[in-house]
């Protein structure tokens, strides 16, 4: 002004703001079975984890919890503030656990999954042993007279005890496959056979097996 200069003076505040929310690695944050073999059905501890990165905040420096609901309900029954990783004792079953991950920009992003503890010991199989089946006549037109002679013979029949951890329930077959539970003989039959009991746990899947003569 007037060929003189003029210095104005003006405090600017400028405001950067992240609003980008941290990522979690979903191959960190999946349903996970743990199979543990201990006796008395009570699973050893186990540790959880999950991976996460943010733009603007360090790893070691991000504010994590872990929120667990046990039998997945649909309530949480305890919070975890021990970070990206978690190890402690949970009884046998399905549960919950949603991890809350967040940066110093305030932002927040969340998973979820199940994590079952499994006891994964095979059954104990037991067979019978000299087990004897006799042949019954079978009249098939009805006219009295014996048309053949048949037995029917079911995989738990030959059991003997069998016995599964933790009072699960197991299911009898000759085979592998669950759903071969029954036997036919006749008279092409007669005599001694050797026959394979195999004992399948409901729940995992996993079987054993003995044999005996009928």
């Amino acid at each position: 002004i007037n060929n003189q200069f003029v210095v104005w003076e003006h405090e600017q505040v400028i405001l950067v703001e992240n609003t980008n929310a941290p990522f979690i690695s979903s191959r960190t944050c999946m349903d996970t079975v743990f199979c543990f073999y201990t006796p008395n059905c009570i699973p050893p501890p186990i540790t959880m984890s999950i991976s996460a990165l943010d733009d603007c905040t360090p790893r070691d420096e991000l504010y994590i919890i872990a929120k667990i609901d046990l039998d997945n309900d649909g309530s949480f029954d305890t919070t975890r503030l021990d970070g990206n990783t978690i190890t402690g004792s949970f009884p046998a079953g399905i549960h919950r656990i949603k991890w809350f991950v967040e940066d110093l920009c305030g932002n927040e992003t969340t998973c979820e999954h199940l994590f079952e503890l499994r006891n994964c010991k095979a059954p104990l199989a037991y067979c019978k042993t000299g087990v004897i089946i006799e042949l019954t006549p079978m009249d098939w037109d009805g006219d009295g007279i014996p048309d053949t002679e048949m037995a029917e013979l079911w995989a738990s029949d030959l059991d003997d005890g069998s016995t599964a951890e933790c009072q699960k329930d197991v299911v009898f077959s000759f085979t592998a496959d669950t759903s071969d539970k029954v036997r036919f003989y006749d008279c092409d039959s007669i005599g001694t056979r050797e026959v394979t009991i195999y004992v399948t746990d409901k729940t995992t899947g996993v079987s054993s097996r003995c044999i005996t003569m009928v």
